[in-house]
């Protein structure tokens, strides 16, 4: 969706977004730790593994040890507040060997991999909501785990009138659910 009467440069990366002074506002996961920023919280997010069509179809019902012996895709990030496989297993009470499985340092390179068959990648269910709408991906089993932080929209304590504007609009349109 596009906000009326704004143009609106994108930036989306995996890195932090640190002290860059190019970037009016952006969302994080998990609280920012910064001085000098407003931040307003979201959503908190559902985490569920997902795989193609094909390998999902092969694991309907399986438990978490099965599920930890598939081929998983780890993402490999700079900022540690990202859920891992590790914790994902942890938090629903599974304590056993997970096998080691692919690392991509990218999260958009983790769903590629997955909508191709090439493993089971950690969802993030409204993140990714578009490809499960078109069967692009599909949630293995019935575990899910809600994410241990929320999703934050930042931006510097002095924003910009267009960036107030922009905020204004997300926020609006989260709440009437169009996002």
């Amino acid at each position: 969706r596009h906000t009326p009467g704004q143009d609106v440069n994108q930036v989306a990366q995996d890195a932090l977004f640190g002290d860059r002074a190019d970037v009016d506002l952006y969302i994080r996961y998990g609280p920012e730790h910064r001085a000098g920023v407003t931040q307003t919280p979201l959503y908190r997010d559902r985490l569920v593994p997902v795989a193609s069509p094909d390998l999902a179809q092969g694991l309907v019902g399986s438990d978490l040890a099965t599920l930890a012996q598939q081929r998983l895709i780890f993402l490999e990030s700079q900022d540690r507040s990202w859920t891992t496989w590790a914790d994902w297993f942890r938090a629903l009470g599974y304590d056993g060997p997970i096998r080691d499985g692919v690392r991509v340092n990218r999260y958009s390179v983790a769903l590629q991999m997955a909508q191709d068959g090439a493993g089971l990648a950690l969802g993030w269910q409204r993140l990714i909501r578009p490809m499960l709408e078109t069967g692009q991906l599909v949630p293995v089993g019935d575990h899910h785990l809600m994410a241990p932080h929320q999703f934050y929209l930042v931006g510097r304590s002095n924003m910009s009138d267009g960036a107030q504007a922009l905020r204004s609009w997300i926020l609006d349109e989260l709440r009437s659910g169009s996002v």
